[in-house]
């Protein structure tokens, strides 16, 4: 006969025999009031109770791989959203359905707000540079780059850039682990999260290149550029989906299933 137990962080351990989980008891790290579970069972008893009920010595066969159902925990999707900066960097194991999107939906609010409050700090620099862009005699990119260049280094423009940018990166890290968990959670590995990483590069790096250099051989720069945006639009349609499959039952290679 097999036994899972769950830990301080209601993950199921295991299996192990009777006289594993005597031994555990000794150490002091599992007590009577421990949460266990035969092997293939999904009810969960007090370690003590389940030992001493003898109709599951031989309820179950001992090579019986199937772990018992993780007992779930009912959160907000606040308490979601709190719970994804709990596990900032973590990019190991797995994240429900719920536990992303009530992560996702305050971080859009969140990253919206951001963007309204920096797009409100700077209106008369945009509003100066748009009507610059109007008045502009010539249409050459690299009039237009220089522009662009001038109303990027105004102080306001600039302290509302750099500001909005490091919250911005700050809530990135978690959704990058929150997305690398979901596809866990799915069964997927990372690669969704890596090549969406790689193909925002490009258009970044294209971009800048183009601002850096003034518009100069704009070629090579202009197809990764572009290359970019198309590979981030197939890329984030195939996240989409991803994020919304239900979870694997029971755990997979990644781990248990999430507990929300």
């Amino acid at each position: 006969m097999k036994y899972y137990y769950l830990n301080t962080d209601k993950k199921p351990v295991g299996p192990h025999t009777r006289d594993e989980l005597q031994a555990l008891k000794q150490t002091g790290l599992i007590n009577d009031e421990t949460l266990a579970a035969v092997a293939g069972d999904s009810k969960w008893k007090p370690l003590a109770e389940l030992l001493s009920d003898c109709s599951t010595w031989n309820s179950y066969s001992e090579n019986t791989a199937v772990t018992p159902r993780v007992q779930k925990i009912e959160l907000s999707l606040w308490r979601c959203f709190i719970r994804g900066f709990h596990k900032y960097a973590v990019f190991s194991g797995r994240a429900s359905r719920k536990e992303f999107w009530g992560f996702y939906l305050f971080y859009a609010i969140i990253s919206y707000a951001i963007s309204k409050v920096s797009e409100l700090c700077t209106v008369s620099q945009t509003m100066e540079f748009q009507q610059a862009c109007e008045d502009m005699e010539s249409e050459e990119i690299t009039s237009v780059i220089n522009m662009a260049v001038t109303y990027l280094s105004e102080p306001t423009v600039l302290i509302a850039s750099i500001v909005s940018t490091v919250i911005l990166l700050i809530l990135f890290v978690p959704f990058l682990s929150i997305s690398v968990r979901r596809l866990h959670d799915t069964g997927s590995s990372a690669l969704g999260v890596i090549l969406g990483c790689a193909s925002l590069s490009a258009v970044y790096g294209g971009l800048g290149y183009i601002l850096v250099t003034g518009g100069k051989n704009i070629e090579y720069p202009g197809v990764i550029f572009l290359f970019g945006v198309f590979a981030s639009l197939v890329v984030s349609l195939y996240l989409f989906i991803k994020m919304l499959l239900p979870s694997e039952p029971r755990a997979n290679k990644y781990g248990p299933e999430s507990d929300i």
